[in-house]
């Protein structure tokens, strides 16, 4: 990757560090301004491709990964949730709508300035969050097995 690159990533307001693993640059920032980065991606000619999350469970918030590529490079930029909330990217990068709302159904990280936080994936009378109370809910073991074909 280009030291050019790395040097406009690390530029960002709130990027901490900047390297490349596997082929690809990860940039980490848990303070990280997602609204100058979305920016200077933009200016660097990089699209959205994808955006995921992680649970951070024993701090209670919620690791984001917003995954930028053009025809070169691949630029993974890690930040996490303060509060349960970081500002949306939906108003400027059409890409992170869906992504976005994805998340908060998963994860009820609250997307600030979203332009339609209509829940994506989660049934009526479901709250936000449904796979973070899934990951911090202890599974507990049965007796006996479920199927009757274990049981032989």
């Amino acid at each position: 990757m280009s030291t050019d690159l790395t040097d406009r990533l690390k530029a960002v307001p709130g990027v901490e560090s900047v390297e490349e693993r596997t082929g690809a640059l990860w940039a980490e920032g848990p303070r990280l301004d997602v609204t100058a980065m979305a920016e200077a991606m933009a200016a660097l000619g990089l699209r959205l491709a994808s955006v995921t999350a992680t649970l951070l469970a024993a701090q209670g918030e919620t690791t984001v990964i917003y995954h930028y590529v053009d025809e070169r490079s691949v630029i993974n930029v890690r930040t996490r949730t303060r509060n349960g909330r970081l500002d949306s990217l939906a108003p400027t990068v059409r890409a992170a709508a869906w992504a976005e709302r994805e998340i908060h159904d998963l994860y009820a990280v609250d997307f600030a300035g979203h332009p339609d936080p209509a829940p994506l994936l989660r049934p009526e009378g479901f709250e936000p969050g449904m796979l973070r109370e899934a990951m911090c809910t202890p599974a507990t073991a049965g007796k006996a097995p479920a199927s009757p074909l274990a049981r032989r």
